[in-house]
């Protein structure tokens, strides 16, 4: 396959580390969160308050109310919790509750796909999972990814989770494929 058929996404999920002035944020870094009134709440508490924006963020509205992944660097220091911010780039992964396995009347039609998990994690209440995989850059189905939870065993600690792709087929093997990732359950 050639090279120029692939688009890589690839988002750089940092840990919120603390800097020099013992600082939650440090420059450079990704956060999740809410948009309210025009800032970032992310998932730690922090408010992101944007003071600019660079070029690949500049003409997009931050959507008031959704979840965002936003890139950005520190700008200013108000105090612990509340920055000023340049925000380089955000996107809107999506999001979807837990399948429990019980409601799914024909299991096969979630798709055995391949998926690849690049990483995972818990905050603001979300399980957020940056995948990726495979589709054709001129597709007309609609692919379909479902975290299902196996809710005939009981729960003590454990969660039984399968994550399912339905790509119809489509897949590295495909021709001009292209790649998504992005995801909170």
């Amino acid at each position: 396959m050639n090279v120029k058929h692939f688009i890589f996404i690839f988002l750089s999920f940092l840990l919120i580390s603390c800097s020099k002035e013992d600082s939650p944020i440090a420059s450079g870094a990704v956060a999740s969160g809410f948009v309210r009134s025009g800032a970032i709440l992310t998932d730690e508490g922090i408010s992101l308050r944007i003071e600019g924006t660079a070029d690949y963020a500049t003409g997009k509205e931050l959507p008031e109310g959704e979840r965002i992944i936003a890139s950005f660097d520190v700008l200013g220091k108000d105090d612990d919790t509340h920055f000023g911010i340049l925000l380089r780039s955000f996107a809107l992964p999506l999001c979807k509750d837990l399948v429990p396995y019980s409601d799914i009347a024909a299991a096969d039609t979630l798709g055995h796909d391949p998926i690849t998990v690049m990483d995972g994690w818990y905050s603001g209440g979300y399980m957020n999972l940056h995948l990726e995989f495979s589709f054709r850059g001129d597709s007309k189905d609609m692919h379909l990814v479902n975290l299902v939870y196996d809710d005939s065993l009981p729960v003590s600690d454990t969660l039984r989770m399968t994550l399912r792709h339905n790509g119809h087929g489509e897949g590295a093997t495909c021709p001009d494929y292209n790649s998504y990732n992005g995801y909170s359950y």
